[in-house]
């Protein structure tokens, strides 16, 4: 059987779901499965190189660009207008040319372009609608769905309100020879942030608990430099290093020479507080660093006391008493966290999905 993985996602991107879909395509072929990705015709910075090459991937992907209108980069037209423009587009040019794909299992990251597709699909879900109009959608489109995959418990539990199909649970992964083993070469106390600089990862709350740490170095890696976001961190986290996007390889390398990880989530946003599954999260784990994450239901649906030192979500004060105390602890939750990292692997989650997709 052959699996055709729809995406309307730039692609490479410095964005974490790029990585999530780079590395799930390498692990079902890997599996023995073809593999088909089918991707908008985006437009892209100039410093991102290729998918094998950003990601760091042994496997090549065979990949279809299919037309859409990608005004998304261009800061003169509304970007929300851009956005359902670009969507728009997308779903049409894939759904006049979707009669090609019969012979192919559809797994997808967006449901629009499958508008009464009467063949065999799956959807995968990674946040759940707001608005009453968003979940009545997603009830009226997901009735063709041959199955339903969703990265959290929460989140199956909010989608079985509005699916009555089959759902499987399957939390995102990690590459854990990438991400383990690894030797500090800097003396100085550092604590590391990875990922996108948005507030609902509470970054911004990191970045004011990092202002009067002493002898402690805080760096932010990742998210576009031209991003008001990241703009919006670099003023706030003045004492610290915020660095933009790496090569996903070059990642571990920030990582090894950390001394505490932080995954500051933020309450204030149920996508963040309980439906996400982060791939900084197990990452994390898979390299057997200290962590320190909030205490927010998603995180601690992973975490365990044995695993990580927790901070009251958004709570600046509490966060910086946090780092300290993690810092100066001799405990070594890390190697209990690495242990149960191994479980959630790339490799593992897809034998566990092309079993539900019955492949």
């Amino acid at each position: 059987m052959k699996i055709l993985y729809l995406s309307n996602n730039r692609f490479p991107t410095e964005k974490a779901h790029g990585l999530q879909i780079a590395k799930m395509c390498e692990a079902f072929i890997d599996q023995g499965t073809e593999v088909l990705l089918i991707l908008p015709n985006r437009l892209q910075p100039s410093e991102i190189s290729t998918a094998k090459e950003f990601y760091g991937l042994k496997k090549d992907i065979k990949v279809k660009q299919i037309w859409n209108i990608d005004l998304l980069l261009n800061n003169v037209v509304p970007r929300t207008f851009a956005y359902f423009l670009q969507s728009f587009t997308f779903a049409i040019s894939f759904i006049i040319r979707r009669w090609k794909y019969k012979k192919y299992v559809i797994y997808s990251r967006t449901f629009l372009p499958l508008i009464g597709y009467r063949g065999k699909w799956f959807f995968e879900a990674h946040t759940f609608p707001k608005t009453f109009i968003g979940q009545l959608m997603q009830r009226i489109f997901l009735r063709n769905a041959s199955g339903l995959v969703c990265i959290s418990q929460a989140l199956a539990k909010k989608f079985g309100q509005i699916y009555s199909g089959e759902i499987l649970i399957a939390h995102d992964g990690v590459d854990i020879d990438l991400f383990s083993n690894f030797k500090k070469t800097s003396g100085h106390k550092n604590v590391l942030y990875t990922g996108s600089p948005y507030k609902e990862k509470g970054v911004l709350t990191l970045a004011k608990a990092c202002e009067d740490l002493k002898d402690v170095n805080c760096i932010f890696l990742g998210g576009n430099k031209n991003e008001p976001e990241f703009k919006q961190l670099q003023k706030i986290a003045k004492n610290s290093m915020v660095i933009p996007y790496v090569k996903h390889s070059d990642v571990p390398k920030y990582i090894a020479n950390a001394d505490l990880l932080v995954i500051p989530n933020s309450a204030k946003d149920k996508a963040f507080s309980e439906d996400t599954s982060p791939l900084k999260l197990f990452e994390y784990m898979a390299s057997g660093k200290k962590i320190l994450a909030s205490d927010v239901p998603a995180l601690k649906a992973i975490l365990t006391e044995k695993m990580a030192w927790f901070f009251k979500a958004d709570d600046v004060k509490d966060l910086r008493k946090k780092i300290i105390e993690a810092l100066n602890s001799k405990e070594e939750k890390g190697k209990f966290a690495a242990q149960v990292a191994k479980k959630y692997s790339w490799t593992e989650r897809a034998i566990e999905i092309l079993a539900f997709l019955d492949i």
